[in-house]
C-alpha cells in the first residue's frame, strides 16, 4: 500500500503523536460527520432500508474503532514512548503482548469494511437525493483506515519488532 505517511520512526513519541494527528482524529470526525449524514438520509427516506442498515453498520464499526483508538493513545502509545528512555534490554518483550492485540483487532476493524463497501456499492445505484457526499465520507473513512492498519502494522510495529 502507498501511503505518504513518514516510514522512518526517529521518534516513538512524535511518531505515534502523528498517528493521533494522521489518523486518530480524522477517523473520529469522519464517523460523527458520515452518522449525522446518515441520520438526515433516514428521516428524508425513511423507506430505504438499506440507509437504517448502513447507519447500524458504521455506528458498530464507529463504536469498535473508538475503543480501539482509546486504547492505542492511553496503553499501547505511552508504552510505545518509553521505549526511548528506558535502559531495560527486556522491555520489547512487554510491548509484544499489546501489539498483538492491536494487530487483532486491525483484523476485526478490516471485517468491518466490507459490509460498508457492500452498502455504498447498492446506494451509488438506488435514486437518493443527496446520498454522494456521505457516500464520499464513507469512502475516505475505508481509505483512512486501510492506510492507519497499515502504518501500524508494517511500519511502527514491524520495527519495534525487528529492533
Amino acid at each position: 500500500m502507498k501511503t505518504s505517511f513518514p516510514k522512518n520512526i526517529q521518534n516513538y513519541t512524535e511518531y505515534t503523536q502523528n498517528i493521533i494527528d494522521h489518523f486518530h482524529t480524522p477517523t473520529r470526525a469522519l464517523f460523527q460527520e458520515s452518522l449525522a449524514s446518515l441520520e438526515t438520509l433516514i428521516k428524508e427516506n425513511p423507506e430505504i432500508q438499506e440507509l437504517k442498515e448502513l447507519h447500524k453498520c458504521v455506528d458498530v464499526f464507529s463504536q469498535s474503532m473508538e475503543s480501539h483508538l482509546q486504547k492505542e493513545e492511553t496503553i499501547l502509545f505511552p508504552l510505545i514512548q518509553r521505549i526511548e528512555t528506558t535502559t531495560d534490554l527486556t522491555y520489547k518483550q512487554v510491548l509484544l503482548r499489546p501489539i498483538a492485540r492491536m494487530e487483532e483487532e486491525h483484523d476485526e476493524h478490516s471485517s468491518h469494511i466490507t459490509p460498508l463497501l457492500h452498502y455504498i456499492s447498492l446506494l451509488q445505484n438506488m435514486p437518493v437525493e443527496n446520498v454522494c457526499d456521505t457516500l464520499t465520507k464513507l469512502t475516505q473513512l475505508i481509505e483512512l483506515t486501510e492506510e492507519h492498519i497499515y502504518v501500524e502494522n508494517e511500519q511502527l510495529f514491524k520495527q519495534i519488532k525487528e529492533k
